[in-house]
Order: C-alpha cells, then sequence, then structure tokens
C-alpha cells in the first residue's frame, strides 16, 4: 500500500473515532451545516442552476457577447466565457466554476478559455456578503459593499496575474456548435435532474466539512495551535486562532468567530474579507470536483485562490481607509 493511501486511511479512521468520542457535538456540527444548506443556500442554488442551465441551452450567451469583448480581450478569452463569470459573480461559489465547466462540456467555450476563467469567476455570494455579513453581522450596509468591491476587484486582479497569454487572438472564437433544434421539455428536466444532483453534492460538502470542524474544535485543535502560537511569542487577539481556522476550512462560521473577537471594525472587517475570498476547503472541495469531472486542470484555479484572499485584504484596508 502507498504511503500516500496509508495517511489517508489513517486520517478518516482517526475523524470516524472522533465523531463517537464526540457524537453531541458531530450532531451539532452535521445539524447547522444541513440546515445551513437547506434554509440558505439549497434553495436559490437549485433555481439560480435550472435557470443558467437553460439560459445557456438556449442561445442566452449569444445575446450578452457583444457586451464581454472589452474584458475578453484583456483576460485572452472568449467573449462567451465571460457567462460564467457573471453567473459566478451574482450565484456565488462554487455557480462559476460549475457553469464553466458545464459550458466546456458543452462545447461552447474551448479547453484553455474554460481553464483562465476558472481563475477569476469564484466569489462568495452577494447576497451572503452584502445581507449576511454587511446588515446581520455588521448591522452596516458600506461594510458588505466594501467587501463586495472587494471581492470582484481580488478575483479580476488574480485572473489577470494567471492569465494565458500564449494564446493566439484568433481562438477568441468559440469551438463550432451544431445548430439543433431543442426540445424545451427535455431541456427543463435535463436541468432539473443536474441541478438537483449539483445542490445536493454542494450540501454533502459543507455538512460534511462542518463536521471536520465542529470536531476539530471539540477536541481542542483549534487551542492547541493557539498555545503553540503563544509560547513562540507572537501575541493574538483572544478568538482569533480559532476564528480564523474555523474559516480557512469553512467560512460561515469563520466570519462569525472574527466578528465576536475584541478588535477595531477596520480588522475584522480585512479579516472577514481574507476568508470570505479564501474560501474554505468545503468550497475548494467542490469546486475541484466540478473540474475533474469536465477534465479541467485545477491548479490555476487554485493559484489564483492562493493570491486572492490577500489581494482582496489590501483592497479592504484602502476602502476602510478611505470610507470610515
Amino acid at each position: 500500500m502507498k504511503k500516500s493511501n496509508i495517511l489517508i486511511c489513517g486520517i478518516f479512521l482517526l475523524l470516524l473515532v472522533f465523531c463517537f468520542k464526540y457524537p453531541v457535538q458531530t450532531y451539532e456540527s452535521a445539524k447547522y451545516s444541513f440546515l445551513l444548506w437547506l434554509n440558505k443556500l439549497a434553495p436559490f442554488l437549485f433555481v439560480f442552476f435550472i435557470l443558467n442551465k437553460i439560459l445557456i441551452d438556449f442561445g442566452i450567451i449569444n445575446i450578452l457577447k457583444p457586451f464581454f469583448y472589452p474584458l475578453s480581450k484583456l483576460y485572452n478569452v472568449a467573449p462567451l466565457s465571460f457567462f460564467a463569470v457573471l453567473a459566478g459573480y451574482l450565484g456565488g461559489q462554487p455557480a462559476g466554476i460549475k457553469i464553466a465547466c458545464d459550458m466546456y462540456s458543452s462545447g461552447k467555450i474551448s479547453k484553455h478559455d474554460a481553464t483562465c476563467v476558472t481563475t477569476f469567476c469564484s466569489i462568495t455570494s452577494p447576497g451572503f456578503i452584502l445581507s449576511s455579513l454587511g446588515i446581520l453581522f455588521y448591522n452596516n450596509s458600506t461594510v458588505g459593499i466594501i467587501l463586495l468591491i472587494s471581492s470582484i476587484l481580488s478575483a479580476l486582479i488574480a485572473g489577470l496575474l494567471f492569465v494565458n497569454n500564449t494564446v493566439p487572438l484568433a481562438s477568441f472564437e468559440s469551438p463550432a456548435m451544431k445548430s439543433t433544434d431543442l426540445n424545451f421539455t427535455k431541456t427543463f428536466i435535463a436541468s432539473v435532474s443536474d441541478s438537483m444532483y449539483t445542490v445536493l453534492l454542494v450540501g454533502s460538502y459543507i455538512v460534511f466539512f462542518g463536521i471536520c470542524v465542529g470536531i476539530l474544535n471539540a477536541s481542542g485543535f483549534f487551542d492547541f495551535i493557539t498555545a503553540i502560537i503563544s509560547n513562540i511569542g507572537i501575541t493574538l487577539p483572544k478568538g482569533f486562532t480559532t476564528g480564523f481556522l474555523w474559516g480557512v476550512v469553512e467560512i460561515t462560521g469563520g466570519c462569525d468567530k472574527i466578528y465576536m473577537l475584541d478588535i477595531c471594525l477596520t480588522a475584522k472587517i480585512i479579516f472577514t474579507s481574507f476568508i470570505i475570498n479564501w474560501g474554505g476547503l468545503s468550497v475548494h472541495a467542490q469546486c475541484i470536483s466540478f473540474l475533474e469531472n469536465a477534465g479541467l486542470s485545477k491548479a490555476p484555479y487554485l493559484k489564483a485562490k492562493s493570491v486572492q484572499p490577500f489581494i482582496a485584504a489590501l483592497i479592504t484596508y484602502v476602502l476602510c481607509m478611505v470610507l470610515f
């Protein structure tokens, strides 16, 4: 057996043991994550994916294509590709990646275009940023606007850093598509089935990583990391390490923990911006599964996501200095 397989088995066996050791925390974490998916994500994502698939199949991207020409030259991708970007900025993660993969799988955009677009089509849902973070958490709509602006700008900048300019301009036009008469009933049924599977997959990842976070917290892992940092002479606000590490895995709980810290408002907003633009391991697992199923490389996406949080934090700091 390979060493990597032994390591994986060891990690998941340990996780299973902790599930039995901390049954209450495991149940509460699973319940919280499931209700978060059921009440806040599933209804919106389900309808959003259905409508997007129907619009794509019936040619909405050809109507919008002229509006995307300026950006297409900047990012060296076909104009049609920016429908995935638009979907990602409206629907949030992982909608943009899912739409890009669907467009590539159906032959509407090339592999080069799909790969490039995945570096900047994924941000946290504007609805979550403006309502949950801006209004419910901070009770300040300006905070939501700052976080949304920094998310969009950081994604666009990260995309520019990893754009592939070696492909000639002639590739701007998408691969030729066969002209076929679509049957609305069949298209609608296929859209519902595909969207249901996708939403259930998203929910499964959210619950799994929610359980992982709950177990890590219950086992004292976050406190252990905090103690190590303190022992090497670094002084951090109480609860910061827990909140930050929580956000690395799952952003909703991480943002909540950061909001509760006893630090200045600007620092809270900057750390929140970093977390939501990182996206969390839960979101990355969802996106990687879509990319692998479509046969697309995950490396450009991961590279862009590794720098986007730092860019977003810097933009957030500048906006806070200007607006507060």
